[in-house]
């Protein structure tokens, strides 16, 4: 009996687990570039390696124009996960969906090895949000030319 209350009592008086630290840090980040209270939702998963984040929209304004409102959700997604996997080296990944009340505004991913990929909700008019692909690098041209030395 006495090993269950000092097992129980070890439990009770363990610090958090590393996870709900990382979690802190993810929110502060990502609320950070978004505003206070906009993360609705955070899990982090495969041993702090994911995060699952949902989140209020903070460019989204009913007035602007179709492409102005996709311009402003790639960029809040942008800043924000970028905010997260620039400072946060355990996190390679993160899903997200941009929401505006109820309804989903964008869905997707920032990964440290494929970059931004986004999907517009269809009130938006679909469509998705990918980083043009580099373009390959101009061939150098050889060093050459005229020389002033003489003969």
């Amino acid at each position: 009996m006495k090993t269950l209350a000092i097992i129980l009592l070890f439990l009770i008086a363990a610090p958090p687990a590393a996870g709900s630290d990382l979690a802190a840090s993810v929110r502060h980040l990502a609320e950070n570039v978004l505003g206070a209270g906009t993360v609705t939702s955070l899990t982090v998963t495969d041993r702090g390696a994911t995060v699952l984040l949902r989140w209020e929209s903070a460019t989204f304004r009913t007035n602007q124009r179709v492409d102005a409102l996709k311009d402003g959700l790639v960029a809040e997604a942008q800043l924000a996960t970028g905010s997260i996997l620039g400072r946060l080296h355990t996190v390679s990944r993160i899903k997200f969906s941009i929401m505006r009340a109820a309804a989903m505004l964008a869905a997707g991913e920032n990964n440290r090895s494929g970059g931004l990929k986004l999907t517009f909700a269809a009130s938006l008019g679909g469509g998705t949000y990918a980083p043009a692909a580099a373009a390959p690098p101009a061939p150098s041209k050889p060093a050459g030319g005229t020389s002033s030395a003489k003969d």
